[in-house]
């Protein structure tokens, strides 16, 4: 049940700041510094969970193998953060 929540929070977090910077209510520096540091630190818990493997196998069970993850809503919340995350990284990297 903490995971669910802790999942939620972070996807419920990102979404938020994706959308003040597509509407243009933050800055681009801040929305970078913001959502790579709720990225870094999420997928840093995920890969804690995965200490007893390589980083390469870590990674690829994370975000292609579901059945390692404790629900179906927590491996949709890895993807959503991951992929939002990027998104936006990318645009303020690339736009400003």
């Amino acid at each position: 049940m903490r995971s669910l929540f802790w999942n939620f929070t972070a996807v419920a977090a990102l979404v938020a700041m994706v959308a003040a910077f597509e509407t243009g209510m933050m800055a681009p520096r801040d929305a970078f510094f913001s959502i790579f540091t709720l990225v870094t630190v999420y997928v840093g818990a995920l890969l804690l969970a995965h200490e007893n493997e390589s980083l390469g196998d870590a990674l690829w069970s994370i975000f292609f193998k579901p059945g390692t993850s404790v629900s179906t809503m927590a491996y949709a919340s890895h993807l959503v953060v991951a992929g939002l995350g990027s998104l936006v990284v990318v645009q303020t990297l690339t736009f400003t």
